[in-house]
């Protein structure tokens, strides 16, 4: 997006102006007009920098407070590149697939699999007993068994606690025996 400058800023001052041969000889002889279409476009400048910062895609002042909100490392990495990093950080909110979860731990550096309990329909399914197995709200579960740790699993496993589908218990396990 182009900046504002001072020649625009100036042409829609001098229209606020009445319309008139006074006008128009006061403005040019009026240094401090000139002063103020100056003072107006640095304004302008300032609150879009303001502006700037609230994206993560032009932001640069805040990179590393949104870098700390979303737990992405970007030491070491260009502001185009941090910003695609937390870009991807932030957008990722979560499929409503096993394999989406499975790409998350490869995405985090660890190992493990995701097991989707199947739901227990009467009439398809078979128990030994009259007993109920389970209620309801237990109906869709998944177990997400994580093998081997990456650089940081307390941030993978409130990432996958956060983003599990609505109608699924999500239950992580650390198994480091393998």
């Amino acid at each position: 997006m182009e900046r504002i400058n001072n020649v625009f800023i100036k042409q829609a001052l001098e229209q606020l102006y009445p319309k008139g041969k006074i006008w128009e000889s006061t403005l040019k002889k009026d240094v401090s007009f000139d002063v103020r279409t100056e003072r107006f476009a640095e304004l302008y400048e300032l609150l879009e920098s303001f502006l700037d910062e609230t994206d993560i895609r032009t932001s640069s002042l805040k990179l590393k407070d949104y870098a700390e909100e979303y737990d992405v490392d970007i030491t070491g990495l260009s502001v185009v590149d941090a910003r695609a990093a937390i870009g991807l950080k932030m957008n990722a909110c979560g499929g409503q697939s096993v394999s989406y979860f499975e790409n998350l731990l490869k995405g985090y550096g660890a190992k493990g699999f995701v097991e989707e309990c199947t739901p227990f329909v009467c009439g398809l399914s078979q128990t030994g007993s009259a007993d109920q197995c389970g209620d309801e709200d237990t109906t869709y579960m998944w177990f997400v068994e994580i093998t081997e740790n990456g650089s940081n699993i307390k941030a993978l496993t409130n990432f996958l606690l956060k983003y599990a589908p609505a109608h699924t218990v999500l239950t992580v396990i650390q198994n480091q025996g393998g």
